[in-house]
């Protein structure tokens, strides 16, 4: 098995505990084979160094992420689902907005801007929750970005099950978007991803009920403007 392929079915396992002897020989062995990874391998590599549960703070893991999302930043032909593992494995590294380095802060956003278009509900979905748990503010984007964004989250309103909605609603809401500042068809997005969570048959009703709860607790602003819409 190739390098990657081997670590993330270790990481897929019992996350490692950073103070055994164990982890620290794989550091060193992440640390001999980091610069051979491939450009198709990094959201993987990436995922797995979040899954593996080292600290963000110790300075050796910290620079196999830096480096891995270095990389990343300059790789092509990313898809949907590349732009959300490798979302996903910074969220568990330890990542945020704060102690990313102000460089891939901004080609970060790029590639998320960028790769909007290609998102499915799941991974849209995925995005947000994942932006939201990094702490990175809504309004960092540009307004090109977040429209880029916003485009995604229309053409994906009619695919969405209710995790996938409960998770966009809830982190537009913790991201601090503004109800005022949106399109019409942007307003009428959210409302029909509030309402399909209202309407959804695959889960228990106490878990539907928890969902909508989710959504209009986080988005409140939202609903108090256009509540009366939901039912009609």
């Amino acid at each position: 098995l190739r390098f990657v392929s081997q670590l993330k079915r270790l990481a897929s396992k019992t996350p490692i505990l950073p103070a055994t002897e164990f982890s620290k020989l794989l550091l060193m062995w992440m640390e001999e084979m980091a610069d051979g990874v491939e450009d198709a391998d990094l959201p993987d590599w990436i995922w797995s160094l979040g899954k593996l549960g080292y600290s963000y703070q110790d300075n050796k893991f910290r620079s196999f992420v830096v480096k891995a999302l270095k990389k990343f930043s300059s790789a092509s032909n990313l898809s949907g689902k590349d732009i959300t593992t490798t979302l996903g494995g910074l969220h568990r590294a330890g990542v945020t907005w704060k102690n990313l380095p102000s460089p891939l802060r901004l080609s970060l956003m790029k590639i998320i801007s960028d790769g909007a278009a290609l998102f499915n509900s799941r991974e849209i979905s995925n995005t947000l929750y994942a932006l939201q748990r990094m702490g990175i503010p809504w309004m960092e984007f540009s307004e090109e970005q977040r429209r880029m964004i916003w485009h995604s989250i229309v053409a994906q309103k009619g695919s969405m099950n209710d995790q996938e909605a409960s998770n966009t609603i809830y982190s537009l809401g913790l991201l601090g978007e503004d109800y005022n500042q949106l399109s019409a068809e942007e307003v009428q997005a959210v409302l029909a991803i509030v309402k399909s969570g209202m309407l959804a048959t695959q889960n228990p009703p106490r878990n539907v009920c928890q969902q909508v709860s989710i959504r209009i607790n986080a988005f409140s602003l939202y609903l108090r403007k256009s509540f009366y819409v939901i039912y009609l």
